[in-house]
């Protein structure tokens, strides 16, 4: 391709740049141009950076913003990098003679990418050879996803807008200027000399973009030290964009809401500074009296709508944009230094960083009661959008212990337990006095256990010193258990902010309180991957960890299981959400897919374990059917049997909708499955839920030949659409249901049971609901098996009860790129959800926030309207 480049053009007579001179590795992130070119006929040239050229396509349209219009785009020869620079007068005679500008360019990411350049630039090569390659741009004009598809064999293809937030019916080809000098064709041709470019690489001459989103770091557990990196203190105020172009100004918060009415202080202080154009990103802040950020305080006066002046402040931390040039391609460095030439003044102060300690500054920020710091890459560039390895926050917990006072009413899945755990302690006069509620952190076991613990410990009278006010009505007990909690911070009536219950502390003694007999609550392994996530934090290939006593050894940790995400992450998932997620699968036969090669490679559908297994996994002898005779079904029901499941990468998890454990509501039922007679007799027969699985047919179009729909926006919606005709349809027949995202492209309902029903009744109620909710909603779900018979339609999967059934369990992760995740979700949130927010990283966050969606669904068992 290189040489057909060469074998067109007189070097002699054309400025175009050669390959001879170019060197083929920038480094960096990789690049893409699109330049806009007057030749016999005008047409848009397309290039995008791999193998040391630049791909490149003419695309005669232009691109399209629309993601109904598919532009047709031409490949041609490789071009050289340094043509990515061309801009000017091919002459007349040449190839391609006429003028071209630089019509946009930028950085961009192959769908999958790892943020490894060369392992990114396989993944272009591995999509242009198979004829479809999906990318994010990241220009001044175009930014988004798009996908180019090849027709056939031939040199033709297709360029596609993807469906996001940049997609558009304007039409971006209006724009004739160039992107770097502001010129157009016609000032080419009358010899106009452009505007010269600032001197900080990476800079690019460009509008304000029309939609721009903040940088989002990601989370780890400790700070460290390094010289590549700064530091400054986490604010606890509201993360806004600060936008000046021309006269007008605005403030845009992180979820882009414009929030310039409640702020008019710093709206002024921004219109008064001396620069035409600029976009900061910071944070508002409301000082307290001891000068610090008070988050609450910040919000009781954006609800007021008012401010104190001399307390509010916006910290400005980033300059992306400054008098006509887009900063986002520059280096942090430089930004900074750009940054620091601005002249903020009252309101508008400069966060201050430390380089290289990060370290130093967390343990400054903790004595001084931040709520963590934010390191950054002086080297990184500003890039909207997913949490970035560029940028990292290190947040600040506390974990106390405090005296068990009293407990709310519980409601939904906690009915027959309680709501939160009401915590006190005692001040220097030994008053006792309420510290707050705490409900996250609790799992099914625990909160029956503490239940138990805390019946007989029940008094009339509070215990407080004080008048309390909770949500739900309080049932107080003698203050005689303690509990570990972790939390964030202390609000200013000194109320515990975002607590976790982390266990009970029979061994410490807290204030007056004597020390509870030693109860025995269920163990959730919380201390146990506190510790494999602390190991997790060191380097290597290997690690050799004891878990409950057990060993267990993991290798080949930086092997990727999913484009960019490594099997040290997988384990590291497994561990953060290890007691939530072995409420799901405990006592349950689990298929288990394994994906040794990562999930580009072929995929192991497995119930037994062919070799020696781990003392500590548990199994389950069960006769097969298919097989003849009684096997070995792994259970998972501890942490180490968990984390075993990530070290031989069994992505996903599939448990029974039965247990193969009789207490506490199926007593009379048999626990002997080892004959096709016992098995039938036994409670594996009879199941804790009636499932129906909701999976659109509705395609993208971007789908090659014969495979599965992708996940897309419409497929998405007419699935929400039609669970919530199945809740309507069930909540009439005051039957309870429980939402969750398969993490692929639908939804599964759980309606939980009382163990009375064998699986072919309940398979039959399945059928039944899917039947009627065919003739309550015509047109939009099928229960037809075969895939060609429902296009379009939403497919009823009642045939997934039955003994041995299974779906993906509840915070299992699914074998597509970014690591999404099987996600329970509040009815009443899942019109506003979708399925990519729920992966591997942000789950745990998720989950450490709000608890488990679904805590406690077996509180929920109900009769059905059937035998036996």
């Amino acid at each position: 391709m290189k040489r057909t480049y060469a074998d067109k053009r007189n070097f002699a007579v054309t400025p175009e740049p050669t390959f001879a001179t170019q060197v083929d590795d920038k480094g960096g992130p990789l690049t893409f141009v699109i330049q806009r070119h007057e030749a016999s006929h005008l047409h848009f040239d397309f290039r995008l950076e791999c193998d040391g050229a630049l791909k490149s396509w003419a695309v005669p349209k232009g691109p399209s913003l629309d993601p109904t219009v598919k532009r047709a785009a031409i490949m041609v020869e490789d071009h050289p990098l340094d043509y990515a620079d061309f801009e000017g007068r091919i002459p007349k005679g040449q190839y391609g003679g006429g003028e071209v500008i630089l019509w946009d360019e930028g950085t961009y990411e192959p769908e999958g990418a790892t943020g490894d350049r060369r392992r990114d630039e396989e993944l272009v090569k591995r999509g242009l050879s198979e004829g479809k390659l999906s990318f994010t741009l990241y220009g001044s004009r175009l930014q988004g996803a798009f996908t180019l598809i090849r027709k056939g064999e031939s040199e033709n293809w297709l360029l596609i807008k993807r469906r996001d937030e940049f997609a558009s019916t304007e039409d971006p080809t209006k724009i004739v200027s160039s992107v770097r000098t502001g010129r157009t064709a016609e000032d080419l041709r009358a010899g106009k000399r452009g505007q010269q470019m600032v001197r900080i690489p990476g800079a690019i001459l460009a509008p304000i973009p029309p939609r721009l989103g903040v940088m989002v770091p990601k989370e780890l557990p400790k700070p460290f030290t390094s010289e590549l990196w700064t530091f400054e203190p986490k604010l606890d105020g509201i993360r806004a964009l600060a936008i000046k172009d021309g006269p007008q100004v605005r403030i845009i918060s992180r979820n882009g809401n414009e929030v310039s009415s409640r702020f008019p202080g710093v709206v002024s202080d921004l219109r008064a500074l001396p620069h035409a154009s600029f976009v900061l990103d910071g944070e508002l802040v409301l000082l307290d009296q001891n000068g610090r950020p008070s988050f609450q305080s910040l919000m009781e006066a954006y609800h007021r709508g008012q401010a104190p002046a001399d307390a509010l402040h916006y910290y400005a931390f980033d300059l992306i944009y400054l008098d006509g040039y887009d900063l986002r391609r520059v280096s942090l460095s430089d930004r900074r230094a750009q940054l620091e030439r601005v002249p903020l003044t009252r309101s508008l102060r400069l966060l201050e960083t430390v380089d290289t300690d990060g370290e130093m500054l967390y343990d400054e920020a903790m004595r001084l009661g931040f709520e963590g710091i934010v390191g950054k890459r002086l080297d990184s560039k500003y890039r909207e959008g997913a949490p970035s390895d560029d940028w990292v926050k290190i947040k600040g917990y506390h974990t106390e212990e405090f005296l068990i006072c009293g407990f709310t009413m519980g409601f939904g899945s906690r009915e027959h337990t309680f709501g939160a755990l009401l915590l006190g302690r005692r001040d220097e006069s030994g008053k006792l006095r309420f510290c707050g509620s705490v409900g996250g952190g609790l799992s099914e076991a625990q909160l029956i256990e503490l239940k138990r613990l805390l019946e007989p410990l029940k008094v009339k009278n509070s215990p407080f010193d004080e008048p309390i006010s909770t949500r739900g009505v309080p049932t107080f007990v003698r203050p005689e258990l303690l509990a570990e909690v972790r939390f964030m911070s202390w609000t200013k009536d000194r109320r515990l902010r975002f607590p976790i219950f982390k266990r009970l502390r029979p061994d410490l003694q807290l204030g007056t309180a004597e020390p509870a007999p030693k109860p025995e609550l269920a163990t959730t392994g919380a201390s146990e991957s506190d510790a494999v996530l602390e190991a997790l934090l060191e380097p290597g290939e290997e690690l050799q960890l004891t878990i409950d006593g057990n060993p267990i050894r993991f290798t080949s940790l930086s092997k990727e299981l999913w484009p960019g995400i490594t099997k040290r992450d997988f384990v590291r998932y497994l561990a953060s959400v290890s007691d939530i997620y072995l409420a799901h699968l405990r006592d349950r036969p689990v298929t288990f897919v394994r994906y040794p090669d990562g999930i580009g490679g072929e995929g192991f559908f497995q119930r037994h374990w062919e070799h020696r297994l781990p003392e500590f996994v548990e199994t389950a002898k069960i006769f097969s059917q298919n097989n003849g005779k009684a096997l070995d079904f792994v259970l998972c029901n501890n942490l180490a049997s968990l984390l075993w499941f990530g070290q031989v990468a069994a992505i996903e998890l599939h448990p029974w909708h039965s247990r193969v454990t009789t207490s506490p509501d199926a007593v009379g039922l048999g626990a002997q499955f080892d004959t096709l007679e016992n098995l039938e007799e036994s409670v594996l027969e009879y199941p804790d839920y009636l499932v129906c699985d909701l999976d659109p047919n509705i395609r993208s179009g971007l789908e090659k030949e014969g495979a599965e729909p992708e996940l897309n926006e419409a497929g998405w919606r007419r699935t929400v659409e039609v669970a919530f005709g199945l809740k309507e349809m069930l909540d009439s027949l005051r039957l309870k249901s429980f939402v969750k995202t398969t993490g692929k492209t639908g939804l599964h309902v759980y309606l939980p049971l009382e163990r009375h029903y064998d699986s072919t009744q309940v398979r039959e109620v399945a059928r039944t609901l899917g039947q009627h909710l065919m003739e309550r909603m015509p047109g939009k779900i099928t229960m037809e098996i075969r895939l060609n018979k429902r296009p379009n339609l939403v497919f009823f999967d009642a045939n997934m009860n039955g003994r041995g059934k299974t779906l993906a369990s509840a915070y299992s992760p699914r074998p597509v790129p970014g690591g999404r995740v099987s996600m329970p979700i509040a009815w009443e949130m899942l019109d506003q959800v979708h399925p990519d927010e729920f992966n591997i990283f942000t789950v745990p966050k998720l989950l450490a926030t709000n608890g488990d969606e679904w805590h406690g669904i077996l509180n929920a068992r109900q009769l059905l309207a059937v035998g036996p």
